[in-house]
């Protein structure tokens, strides 16, 4: 009997000194702003559940402008994406080029699938947009997870702890469709 005292005694006092801890310090949100250029080498995969397709890209963006090129893993070229003022682009293997308003329309004619591209410019960034929620942030104070117009976007890492550091991976998924993009090379301008 004196035993089973004891024991409750002890788990009273250690109930009591959780209790009186007080909870962790929330973390302070960074603030990201977006770079007017940048250039990123990386690498992107594309997938829905029965088709995907994988990509190298060499991307240059410049104050709205944007130029995208994507080589297959085998090293061929697979296609260029060309934004400015004047509309966008798509340059194929063979010389054939197709026109639209966006990069977001041509998206899907080069990769097979509805990917927004006018909205990567900021994701690559852990940008948050307007329209967009943080849902999580990680210890450095940074987007951890992002939901934007139905995507959700997870930032799996970045480069180094600082609230600055450019990311290294992020998935985006809506619904089935999932775009995961490495980041090997990063320069803001």
């Amino acid at each position: 009997m004196l035993r089973r005292f004891a024991i409750g005694l002890a788990l009273a006092g250690s109930l009591a000194a959780c209790a009186l801890r007080p909870p962790p310090a929330e973390v302070a949100a960074v603030e990201r702003i977006a770079a007017a250029g940048f250039e990123l080498e990386g690498r992107v995969a594309v997938r829905d559940g029965e088709h995907s397709t994988a990509a190298t890209i060499y991307w240059m963006h410049d104050d709205g402008d944007d130029a995208i090129d994507f080589l297959a893993p085998t090293g061929q070229i697979m296609g260029r994406l060309e934004s400015d003022q004047g509309g966008a682009r798509l340059q194929l293997p063979g010389n054939r080029l197709r026109e639209a308003a966006s990069l977001d329309a041509l998206a899907g004619d080069l990769l097979g699938f509805d990917v927004p591209v006018s909205r990567l410019r900021d994701w690559v960034q852990a940008v948050a947009g307007d329209e967009a929620r943080v849902l999580r942030r990680d210890p450095q104070g940074r987007p951890a997870l992002i939901s934007e117009q139905g995507w959700l976007i997870e930032y799996t890492a970045y480069a180094n702890d600082s609230a600055e550091a450019p990311i290294q991976r992020l998935q985006a998924r809506w619904g089935e469709l999932q775009l995961t993009l490495l980041v090997d090379h990063w320069l803001a301008r």
